[in-house]
């Protein structure tokens, strides 16, 4: 008997929880800081070999900037109620960094990097509190994607192998992402701002090996180029409600 008035409160408590519960779907955009000290390792690499004294055949060389702060377009779609919320987020994650110069026989050459991180995060969290006109959640996702970085050649504004990014690597990201979601809707609107400050911890290193070979031929062998791309931002974003009472 005692078995059955359990599961009976169980049945009733999972009931009450999703019985005033709403659905979403939002997007927006994602602003953050990412560590990728094996990709800067690169970077200054690439523009110490190209500047006196160890490379005196530019005649001016405008050098590369460090990654640090990427954005992108981020999008969720979930549901939430009284006690618990859940979705799936896209987000996306991109920088473009250029350097160049002009060469003695008065060629002006130019090299493009681009890095790119866009995963899928399966999240699921808690409510810490809420009112008619807000809600404030923690919760932590499960995330999936890859992180990959392109590069292309421009000399006398042509591009050696077209106006396409080559792509230099590809890696497999998997990780979690901690984050806090603060929802603001006025009243009697199915509708309202999301703001998400998060931050994402891969579970494994990225090796930019095959980035610093297609810049650094002789030194690839001497150079330390792996590091944990983990990054943390927030995320803007302006969601719709599907209520379900």
């Amino acid at each position: 008997m005692k078995k059955y008035l359990l599961l009976s409160t169980a049945i009733l408590s999972f009931t009450a929880t999703f019985s005033q519960s709403h659905f979403y779907t939002s997007f927006g955009y994602n602003l953050g800081y990412a560590n990728l000290r094996g990709l800067n390792f690169v970077v200054d690499r690439y523009n110490a070999t190209r500047t006196p004294p160890i490379d005196t055949t530019w005649i001016s060389f405008d050098e590369m900037e460090n990654f640090h702060f990427p954005n992108g377009f981020c999008a969720s779609l979930g549901g939430s109620s009284s006690k618990i919320m859940y979705d799936l987020t896209w987000v996306g994650r991109h920088m473009t960094r250029k350097a160049g110069g002009v060469q003695p026989n008065g060629v002006t050459g130019i090299r493009e990097f681009k890095w790119r991180m866009n995963t899928f995060n399966l999240g699921f969290g808690v409510a810490l509190g809420q009112s008619l006109t807000s809600r404030v959640n923690i919760g932590v996702s499960v995330d999936l994607g890859y992180e990959r970085v392109f590069t292309r050649i421009n000399q006398d504004g042509v591009y050696t192998n077209g106006e396409e990014f080559q792509e230099l690597q590809k890696n497999l990201i998997v990780g979690s992402t901690l984050f806090m979601q603060i929802i603001l809707s006025p009243k009697n609107v199915l509708g309202g701002l999301f703001i998400r400050p998060y931050i994402q911890l891969p579970y494994f290193k990225t090796s930019y090996y095959n980035t610093n070979a297609a810049v650094d031929v002789n030194s690839v062998a001497l150079e330390d180029v792996e590091s944990n791309s983990w990054n943390a931002g927030v995320q803007l974003q302006i969601g719709l409600f599907k209520r379900r009472d």
